[in-house]
């Protein structure tokens, strides 16, 4: 009886995480190239490094976005970092954070959301230029019709591209609606990049849905970067048992090390952190 209780908490209380809520009266925005909010004039010059410092961070509803920002430009672990994958966001909250550390942005959001009324999405902030962007539309309303989408940048960093994603899945998932998710991600991917940073908030709460997105990665060629990080989430509802549900993945690099910084101020997760190397591949193709 005990542990059935503790179930019916959790599924009641997680109605509201990651942007999930009983209501229906959001709004989608079904069209792939709005709204769409970037700043590209970052055009300070950097040494190309051996490895890449890549952050991930879910700001919950983006309302302490200055506070995270802060954290981002002060904290030894975040700071300087090449690429930060946020979730969560309105444009506010991530024109807050890319001026705070002097970076370019593009950002998507996916919804108007009914519980902030405030849009809902994902970013990518970085000091290197972005050459391209996309947005795309993940298959599976979550259970109050709202639509999940996924924000892609190419980028440059040095003589290099890359193509780097940044993800905030819906805890509401089937496996097999999970795997359908990934596969449009990855299937989505531009052939010329070869190097793929892929980021952000996986809801993977159960080990079902742990071992599908583990597998449908490692089957199109990713590895995890974050392998060392133990935990990203942590609620009173949950009873205060630590969740891993944030990753970064990486095809055709490695990463070297990784970890998070246990600093909870600005959001319900914790940011995680990885430095990744580049495979010795072409990185773009013709």
């Amino acid at each position: 009886m005990r542990k059935l209780s503790v179930y019916l908490i959790i599924a009641a209380s997680t109605m509201t995480l990651s942007g999930c809520g009983l209501v229906t009266d959001g709004v989608n925005y079904t069209d792939l190239t709005t709204p769409r909010y970037c700043s590209l004039d970052n055009t300070k010059t950097f040494q190309a490094q051996d490895t890449l410092k890549v952050v991930s961070y879910n700001i919950k509803y983006a309302v302490k976005s200055e506070l995270a920002g802060k954290l981002l430009h002060e904290d030894k672990n975040l700071a300087d970092a090449d690429i930060i994958f946020l979730q969560e966001m309105d444009r506010e909250g991530v024109e807050k954070i890319a001026n705070t550390i002097g970076c370019n942005y593009i950002y998507y959001p996916a919804v108007r959301h009914p519980l902030s009324n405030r849009d809902f999405g994902n970013a990518i902030v970085t000091k290197w230029p972005i050459i391209f962007d996309q947005k795309i539309i993940l298959p599976h309303l979550d259970p109050d019709n709202l639509q999940r989408v996924v924000v892609g940048a190419g980028i440059q960093v040095g003589d290099k591209y890359l193509m780097a994603y940044s993800i905030h899945m819906s805890i509401w998932l089937k496996p097999e609606e999970r795997r359908d998710q990934l596969m449009t991600l990855i299937s989505s991917i531009p052939a010329r990049f070869d190097h793929v940073i892929i980021g952000g908030d996986f809801n993977t709460y159960t080990k079902f849905n742990r071992r599908t997105v583990f597998q449908t990665f490692n089957e199109a060629g990713f590895n995890v970067a974050t392998t060392s990080v133990k935990w990203t989430y942590k609620q009173w509802f949950l009873l205060n048992k630590k969740s891993l549900i944030d990753y970064i993945f990486v095809k055709n690099m490695q990463g070297v090390e990784a970890g998070i910084v246990k600093n909870r101020r600005a959001s319900d997760h914790v940011p995680v952190w990885t430095r990744v190397k580049f495979d010795e591949l072409n990185s773009a193709k013709e």
